[in-house]
């Protein structure tokens, strides 16, 4: 059985699930679609089904023969040729590079197990449309408003008596003017002059109202099997981070068991979705009332068992691409887990390595998705707020993880 996995490098998930497909017995390689952005050359012969990669003095042949899976861990979308000064030729070419590497990802996930299909995870990524499909299957969303029109904000406001969060549509992490990285988190809107003070026209985002939670939960789907755990700050008395990826400290981490109905509603979202794969977080409050935030088709999940959730998720994954079942159950067989991995300190000289034959990290991938220059600073775009680059600092190692 021999796995692709289409990715970046820096990517923790990817190196490990790698190592665990081969501790049982499997076969994996990694494709780094980001080398494109420095320079790569890819050349493909449609009649034997073939792409060559050259890079950095390396030449890699990958072929669809004898592949059983492929993983669209990181596949990223455009890619910035900023070498082309004239706008219009920039445009064309990174037109071009789209159609190539997209028509690729489709051969290799033609009549293959895929996690996931990169066509049906980006649609899916679009929160208008998943939100939709999830409320018509009965999961309980937040009051929604994605818009950036000023006065119905404004007026969504109102309706929240000024307890509302702003989100962006997707995530994004860039490099400021000054040194550090910057990103919009989850942010608490409780005060007009925020609004009033924003280039909403030119941001659109998503708002809604507050819920007063008591636990998050993370819920990571692959086939039949679910992985769950929450996160609470029993006794807390300080007001919580509306963002809790940013806020640890006196967490308590535990496994969660969904409700069959969350769990079935889950689950035919995933299949309307056309995703086998999914990350689900979940927002509780005090009534028990499940609020569905979103589902994640490339999301991260190894986290979830530092935190002392023990569920094994690595050996998971692993078994999961080689069933090449979309009905998957997990066996439990506690072989291999993430744990062992960390401790061999195999991802540091990895990634080392992958620094001197590939290009890009966390922020060329988040970045790559618009056409601007992404070895360049860029400006701060328009937006409600950003945290600081020590902030930032913290939720991309929480990113990355």
């Amino acid at each position: 059985m021999s796995v692709l996995i289409v990715t970046m490098p820096g990517d923790y998930h990817a190196h490990a699930v790698k190592w665990a497909i081969e501790q049982l017995g499997g076969r994996c390689s990694l494709l780094y679609p980001l080398d494109i952005v420095d320079g790569a050359e890819w050349s493909y012969d449609p009649t034997n089904q073939v792409l060559h990669t050259s890079f950095r003095g390396d030449t890699v042949e990958y072929t669809t023969d004898g592949l059983s899976a492929v993983w669209m861990r990181r596949p990223g979308g455009i890619f910035p040729q900023e070498q082309l000064s004239d706008v219009n030729e920039r445009a064309i070419s990174e037109e071009e590079f789209a159609v190539l590497t997209g028509g690729i990802f489709s051969v290799l996930e033609h009549q293959k197990f895929c996690v996931n299909p990169h066509i049906a995870a980006r649609a899916a990524s679009h929160k208008p449309f998943q939100f939709s499909v999830a409320a018509q299957l009965g999961l309980q969303l937040p009051e929604t408003l994605i818009s950036n029109n000023a006065a119905e904000i404004e007026n969504f406001f109102h309706h929240c008596n000024g307890s509302m969060i702003y989100k962006p549509l997707r995530a994004a992490i860039w490099p400021p003017m000054e040194k550090g990285l910057v990103t919009v988190p989850t942010t608490i809107i409780d005060n007009l002059a925020m609004l009033q003070e924003a280039d909403l026209r030119s941001a659109p985002g998503i708002f809604q109202k507050k819920v007063d939670k008591v636990a998050e939960v993370r819920a990571t789907f692959m086939g039949r099997s679910v992985f769950a755990w929450e996160k609470r700050f029993e006794g807390r008395t300080e007001q919580l981070d509306i963002d809790w990826r940013m806020m640890n400290r006196g967490a308590k981490h535990a496994k969660h068991v969904l409700p069959p109905d969350i769990l079935n509603k889950s689950f035919e979202l995933l299949r309307q979705l056309g995703l086998v794969f999914g990350c689900f977080d979940f927002a509780i409050d005090a009534d028990g009332n499940y609020h569905f935030l979103e589902v994640n088709p490339q999301g991260q999940f190894l986290w979830g068992d530092y935190f002392g959730t023990w569920q094994n998720q690595l050996e998971a994954m692993a078994e999961f691409l080689l069933s090449g079942d979309r009905n998957f159950v997990y066996s439990e067989r506690n072989l291999i887990n993430n744990y062992q991995y960390a401790d061999m300190g195999i991802f540091e000289p990895a990634v080392a390595e992958e620094e001197k034959r590939h290009y890009g990290n966390v922020t060329t991938f988040h970045c790559n998705r618009v056409s601007v220059p992404v070895k360049l600073q860029f400006a701060v775009p328009p937006t409600i707020g950003s945290i600081s680059a020590v902030e930032a600092q913290k939720l991309s190692s929480v990113l990355t993880q």
